[in-house]
């Protein structure tokens, strides 16, 4: 399964990729104006950034029947993930860590550099990604996300329960001059009624029968 996430958006008040977008073999999108410049505001930057594609100014259906002009890396995931189900219908055969390679291998590079934190592997190129010789891949370009998980899963079991920090707060039940006796009666009510309720039902469902 290829699991696309959005890179996440400067205007929400994060500078860098969080998570799912953290996650090894995740295609993260990152989001470009339309001059294929990182967005000020609709975008981020980070490490597991795999492509970029179009994030500002994207045409939106909206509820009522309108249609909103808005920007954000929220719209451009779902383009690269158009994408991807267009190779996954012309190129049944190929498995998730071929289509990702595809994607980011075909995708333009934004910078000097093959791989950059703010565009990762490129513009997406949708014709190109559907139409180029690309060798096939063994594995996930974007890493493996099942060594991720079960390193992740060894920590935890490896944590031992004596590490737990103590509360710096005490537990004000710990002294009986600070427990609130006045939350009893309501609770005792609330429990006496229903029992009544049930017991009502018990003795109507007793006589039908």
């Amino acid at each position: 399964m290829v699991v696309v996430a959005a890179a996440g958006n400067r205007a929400g008040g994060t500078e860098q990729v969080g998570a799912p977008a953290t996650i090894p073999g995740v295609l993260v999108v990152a989001g470009v104006d339309k001059n294929a410049v990182a967005s000020n505001q609709a975008s981020t930057q980070g490490l597991t950034i795999g492509v970029s594609a179009p994030a500002t100014d994207l045409v939106s259906a909206y509820p009522g029947g309108d249609y909103k002009i808005w920007s954000g890396t929220s719209g451009a995931a779902p383009l690269v993930s158009g994408l991807v189900a267009l190779l996954r219908a012309k190129y049944p055969n190929l498995d998730a860590n071929n289509i990702i390679n595809r994607v980011i291998k075909t995708a333009t590079p934004q910078s000097t550099e093959p791989y950059s934190p703010i565009y990762g592997y490129g513009l997406i190129d949708p014709q190109k990604a559907l139409t180029a010789q690309v060798a096939l891949v063994d594995s996930n370009p974007l890493g493996s996300l099942a060594e991720w998980v079960e390193l992740y899963r060894r920590s935890a079991e490896s944590e031992s329960i004596g590490e737990v920090s103590v509360p710096v707060v005490p537990n004000e039940l710990d002294n009986p001059d600070n427990f609130d006796t006045t939350q009893i009666v309501p609770i005792a009510v609330y429990v006496f009624l229903g029992v009544l309720v049930v017991a009502s039902l018990l003795r109507r469902l007793r006589r039908r029968q």
